[in-house]
């Protein structure tokens, strides 16, 4: 699975970083009732909304970008308190 998770690390390698949502993400979001609306995310995350809007409609990609957000890939990392 871990090939499947490619697009996703190359993105965050890459430093690809959205300030703000696109209007696409921004549209879609304020779809959402207020008690869904996921403020905190989109204010502190603006590209995990942005990315999570552009695979919404494909289950399996979808999938694939939350478990590539939980599981770091990129090697070269010695966690939290390091090695």
């Amino acid at each position: 699975m871990a090939d499947n998770n490619r697009p996703f690390v190359a993105q965050r390698r890459s430093g690809q970083t959205a300030t703000t949502m696109n209007p696409e993400a921004e549209s879609f979001f304020r779809t959402l009732s207020t008690a869904d609306y996921p403020r905190q995310l989109i204010e502190s995350f603006p590209m995990i909304a942005n990315q999570i809007v552009a695979v919404r409609s494909n289950k399996a990609a979808l999938c694939r970008y939350f478990e590539s957000l939980l599981v770091d890939e990129r090697g070269g990392h010695d966690g939290l308190y390091g090695a």
